[in-house]
């Protein structure tokens, strides 16, 4: 097949808008080239494995873009993330002597059966039940390296059916150790999707309607997060009632309010009949709406509902993930959106890709690809000028890979604008960590593989974050180990600054103290054993001109930039840029007859599949059909009516 030269439109990135936009436009019958630098889908909301996720971060920089000043090259850097970091939270130790540290298989055939366990007979004399320090166990060059890991809760060396352990059986399990070679925890994250960029579904939303119109869900699997968690410290939790950990689950559901046991019977009523209110509320009818309109949610929650402060803060931060002082005009348009998403799929409002954000650009290059678009991967720009040549396509289009390209209309995606253009309209600074860990977030007495929670933490306080965003951390168990009691899992966190931060680790190290155990010594074991940490930061540009190039380049009235998504846990915002592009496209592409085929397409005409609604719902297989066969009898009809009377003639 020979790479085509001669498009409609030429689609720079395969990020959420880019695909979006390249999807929508070849359901009506636009020619689209879709390239990306990169040799996977996503750009900046790719999803990847270890250790393509540090390789592709760890990018090194250029300081030739910065030169760059209203050029059409693109920039060096493959992406705006900064300030990578990777640390491993366990102490490697080796040893000369097999009989006296277990190894554990290293051969992949073995991954999928449980990671052994050893008795402390097998450790060796260099360790006891009550010594938690490794300074006698032999140190040697060779071996491989092994990470020692404390007992985590129900990582027990005792049979899970045993049940007539004694308390002091317990104690002694908690202080044995666990050797796990580094190469076996990589072998488990080879397996793990990684987010750059980690977004959530609202049941009820911008994204799940455009997810259904555009009929992508049949290439893409979602997974329900059946568990918003919260972390209260000590004191706080010492005023509730049946906590038994410092991360509680937070009531959601009218189910999950009665039987939940962190809050009193009289927090239940408060809390059920706010809900309830928002969810019948009529805003243009409501007396108490209108009063408290324009005043902060606490001051409703306390006068008309009798909300203690801890029920407040289920509701505002947790719940709602709103900021303190969030105003009620604000809070109930979200609260109704979220009442409104749960009990339409599942119990729980939100929904999450089973392998990572990266599944929503998939899916719309999936489905672009269905109506004749070609995606071309590794391949770049070089130079995008005004054509010149005898050609009837308005640009010439330069690609790395020595092709050059026609079309008439181009769409860069953010990461290929050099900073100096984009960096006027810089957002927001993303703060990303992302945890591997053994164990389980959640309080729940089984845990499984398929379990996703959410934890706001608006604990989480640092010089520079932006106050308005309540940082969050996404729990995806991954795969059991020796039973539902031990779940190797990633925790993606986010949190956003006004301005780039010095360190990213820093600012997540509150998070990290509260959530997970992080020392070689003895510690709460309830918690999930932290393994390793990546940290990055990065900037998002969600308000770049959809026209910025149309307004510095003469020429350039077809070039489009597409924004990224913005900072916010969902891609809603992604749609309205993308809507304006499609818009603006669509009218110069069909300035005529918004209804006419294109000769070259077997498909049926925009006017017979579109009805104006941005994403355009593509076909189904049986009105294409149709749209076939009556193509072929209009064209037939005039050869029959000619044979028709050639026989009548020979009749007569």
């Amino acid at each position: 097949m020979d790479f085509p030269n001669d498009m409609d439109v030429l689609v720079v990135g395969t990020s959420m808008v880019e695909t979006l936009l390249a999807s929508s436009l070849s359901v009506v019958g636009a020619s689209v080239l879709l390239i990306d630098r990169n040799a996977h889908y996503g750009g900046m909301m790719s999803s990847l494995n270890y250790p393509d996720l540090p390789d592709f971060v760890k990018t090194p920089e250029s300081n030739s873009a910065t030169e760059q000043k209203f050029t059409f090259q693109p920039p060096e850097t493959c992406h705006d993330i900064t300030d990578f970091e990777e640390k491993w939270f366990t102490k490697l130790y080796s040893s000369d002597r097999a009989n006296e540290m277990p190894t554990f298989p290293t051969n992949m055939d073995l991954m999928n059966s449980a990671i052994s366990t050893f008795s402390q007979d097998n450790l060796g004399t260099g360790l006891n039940s009550n010594d938690t320090s490794h300074s006698e166990l032999p140190l040697s060059t060779e071996s491989e390296e092994l990470l020692v890991l404390p007992e985590v809760d129900g990582l027990s060396l005792m049979n899970e059916s045993s049940e007539e352990s004694t308390a002091s059986d317990s104690k002694t399990s908690i202080s044995r150790l666990q050797a796990m070679q580094k190469s076996t925890v990589l072998q488990y994250m080879r397996r793990m999707e990684f987010d750059i960029m980690p977004k959530l579904l609202l049941c009820e939303s911008v994204t799940l309607d455009a997810t259904l119109r555009s009929d992508i869900g049949r290439y893409m699997t979602f997974r329900f997060v059946n568990n918003l968690l919260s972390y209260q410290p000590k004191s706080a939790q010492e005023s509730t009632e049946g906590a038994s950990s410092c991360v509680v689950e937070v009531p959601v559901c009218r189910k999950d309010i009665f039987t939940s046991k962190i809050i009193s019977l009289r927090q239940k009523r408060t809390l059920g009949a706010f809900l309830e209110w928002g969810l019948k509320l009529n805003s243009s009818e409501c007396s108490i709406y209108q009063t408290f309109q324009n005043q902060p949610l606490h001051l409703l929650l306390a006068q008309q509902f009798n909300q203690d402060e801890f029920t407040q803060k289920i509701v505002i931060s947790h719940i709602l993930m709103c900021p303190p002082d969030v105003l009620t005009e604000t809070a109930v348009v979200k609260m109704r959106q979220l009442l409104q998403s749960m009990n339409k799929f599942g119990p729980f409002p939100y929904l999450i890709p089973m392998y990572g954000s990266a599944d929503f650009p998939m899916a719309y290059a999936r489905l672009a690809a269905v109506f004749a678009a070609v995606t071309c991967l590794s391949v770049n720009y070089s130079d995008i000028s005004v054509n010149k040549d005898n050609n009837n396509r308005r640009y010439k289009i330069m690609l790395t890979n020595g092709a050059t390209v026609y079309a008439d209309f181009v769409l860069l995606g953010s990461d290929y604008i050099p900073r100096p253009l984009k960096q006027p309209y810089m957002d927001k600074w993303v703060l990303r960590a992302v945890f591997v860990v053994l164990g389980s977030l959640s309080t729940s007495s089984k845990h499984f593989s398929s379990q996703v929670s959410l934890l706001p933490f608006p604990n989480l306080i640092h010089s520079g974050l932006y106050t308005q965003f309540i940082p969050y951390l996404i729990h995806k168990s991954f795969e059991n180990i020796q039973g539902n009691d031990h779940l190797m899992g990633v925790c993606q966190a986010c949190a956003v600054a006004n301005q780039r931060i010095d360190s990213v680790s820093g600012c997540f190290s509150e998070m990290v103290d509260a959530l997970f155990v992080t020392g070689d010594g003895v510690g709460d074991y309830k918690k999930p054993r932290l393994l390793h940490a990546m940290y990055f930061q990065y900037p998002v540009f969600p308000d770049l001109p959809v026209d910025m190039l149309q307004q510095h380049v003469p020429g350039f009235e077809h070039v489009y930039v597409a924004p990224s998504p913005d900072a916010s846990l969902t891609l809603d915002s992604c749609f309205v840029s993308s809507e304006k592009i499609f818009n603006d496209i669509f009218k110069k592409r069909f300035p005529q007859d918004s209804g006419a085929q294109d000769k070259d397409r077997n498909y049926a005409s925009l006017h017979a599949i579109w009805d104006g609604k941005f994403p355009p719902k593509p076909p189904k297989p049986e009105q294409l059909s149709q749209e076939m066969e009556i193509n072929e009898l209009v064209i037939s009809a005039p050869d029959a009516q000619d044979a028709l009377a050639q026989e009548q003639q020979e009749l007569a």
